[in-house]
């Protein structure tokens, strides 16, 4: 048996959020010029557009909020340059790992602890010149209802989930993703951008082209955006159910904290 399902989502997760390009305005008010995204291919497509990839995840632990940052730029990163980062008035260490090519490992790659708060103020430099300044809103998180333990992939599917607070995003997209263990562990998954004022969804009926799903996950995002320049930011978040191997998992757990820690896992 092998943890490789939930790994599989992130990687879709980050084919979502990773063409993502960073910078942005001194201002949490709304993007009011944003494309009117059809589909994630789309979405992928203006990301693609921007030569700074920054984005964050949050989630509310307690009184605190634990966020995680990663990025990528279309410029060439060299071991010899230097970066600065602050967050909500935080310095975090940021480091250049030299190997095949060079990567920016920002706080050792775990999370910040931050005081709770509803935007982030990020300043980010490299080699002395400023990067990103500017503050970003973050998105409301997704609640996601229980589904049923056994579904009938051949009949529409209906997902519902509430936000806190309950506001719309700037963006809001969901995946339904689905594993046969008796074929080879062959997968079929369902992306798709949906209404902001959305709270439910109906996945169509035989979304998994399976002989039998085994394993089923569906997960909903919540995405806010910022751009300035040649840069884009992307706060994102988001909740999923699953029935997660042979456990159904009743929990709605945080699809994020669970893989971005696991990653690539195969048990035999």
């Amino acid at each position: 048996m092998r943890k490789l399902s939930l790994a599989l989502i992130y990687v879709v997760a980050v084919m979502l959020l990773l063409t993502a390009v960073s910078c942005g305005k001194k201002s949490t008010e709304p993007e009011l010029d944003l494309p009117n995204f059809q589909d994630i291919d789309q979405f992928e497509e203006y990301c693609g557009n921007f030569g700074w990839n920054f984005r964050l995840g949050y989630e509310i632990v307690g009184k605190d909020m634990e966020v995680w940052f990663g990025f990528e730029s279309k410029s060439e990163i060299s071991p010899d340059d230097t970066y600065t980062l602050v967050v909500n008035n935080q310095n975090v260490p940021v480091e250049v790992r030299d190997g095949v090519e060079p990567i920016i490992i920002i706080n050792g790659w775990d999370e910040i602890v931050l005081p709770n708060s509803t935007s982030l103020a990020i300043k980010f430099t490299r080699n002395n010149t400023v990067i990103i300044n500017t503050s970003i809103k973050l998105p409301s998180y997704p609640s996601v209802q229980d589904l049923p333990e056994t579904i009938d992939w051949t009949e529409p599917v209906t997902v519902k989930w509430s936000l806190t607070p309950n506001k719309n995003n700037h963006l809001q997209a969901i995946m339904a993703y689905g594993e046969s263990e008796l074929n080879d562990y062959l997968s079929d998954s369902h992306e798709v951008m949906i209404d902001v004022s959305a709270r439910q969804y109906a996945i169509p009926a035989n979304t998994f082209s399976l002989d039998d799903t085994d394993y089923f996950a569906v997960v909903v995002w919540e995405i806010n955006l910022k751009k300035h320049g040649d840069g884009l930011v992307v706060a994102y978040c988001s909740d999923y159910v699953s029935n997660e191997d042979e456990v159904y998992s009743r929990n709605n757990k945080r699809i994020f904290d669970k893989t971005r820690k696991m990653g690539y896992q195969q048990e035999d």
